[in-house]
């Protein structure tokens, strides 16, 4: 699901044409917060892969997205910013939950 969104976030970061050199810096600082994205999401996969995930991972990942949301104006974009923010949540408050039941 991981790999799907990065494909997803990666091609439509790709395709927005931009006509005015205003729009090409505009587009050009916006792929490289997509990349930004989508480093951190390998990271985080690779974690998963490998059993070393951690929260703090998960919660840089949720403040990554957060942080470039209000940035993006492509609806489906930020569809998927929202898909994979609410992943982290999830991730978040079931280790909140486990921290909470180890107490």
């Amino acid at each position: 699901a991981v790999t799907h969104s990065i494909a997803r976030v990666d091609g439509l970061l790709s395709v927005q044409g931009a006509e005015s050199p205003t729009e090409r810096a505009a587009r050009k600082r916006m792929r490289e917060r997509g990349e930004d994205i989508l480093k951190e999401l390998d990271q985080l996969r690779m974690s998963i892969l490998t059993g070393t995930m951690t929260l703090g991972q998960v919660i840089d990942i949720a403040d990554v997205v957060a942080s470039q949301r209000e940035r993006v104006s492509d609806p489906r974009l930020t569809a998927i910013l929202d898909e994979i923010d609410l992943r982290a949540q999830i991730e978040i408050a079931k280790a909140r939950k486990a921290l909470e039941a180890s107490h």
